[in-house]
């Protein structure tokens, strides 16, 4: 996050438009997979390359479990836009700004968040 590249924040503030245009068309699953390509994109900035393939699997169970554990209508639109301080963080060029965001990120992934990482979420 200290040295993105030119490309980065580009690709995300599009991936994001695309999550949101997948929200308001209601298509949750459509929604996921951008949601994937956006986490997936900053582990190719990252150079994290070899760890792609187990975040793309866990983000598919990750999303597979949420949309089948839902008991009822979800605001797509607020999923997609949990995405937003990510993206200022890395634009400002702020490390920690973009640490603390996707760890937030991390731990309210799924309702259980609060539960499973007590110290993070507010």
């Amino acid at each position: 996050m200290r040295h993105p590249s030119r490309n980065l924040v580009p690709d995300l503030q599009a991936l994001m438009r695309q999550m949101e245009a997948a929200a308001e068309g209601g298509d949750e699953l459509e929604l996921a997979a951008l949601d994937r390509d956006f986490h997936r994109r900053l582990f190719a900035d990252a150079g994290l390359a070899a760890l792609d393939p187990i975040l793309h699997r866990c983000l598919v169970h990750n999303h597979r479990y949420k949309i089948s554990r839902s008991l009822g209508p979800r605001d797509l639109r607020q999923t997609a836009l949990r995405h937003e301080a990510i993206i200022a963080a890395i634009a400002q060029g702020d490390a920690g700004a973009a640490a603390t965001a996707l760890q937030h990120h991390i731990a309210t992934i799924v309702d259980l968040g609060p539960n499973i990482f007590p110290d993070i979420v507010p």
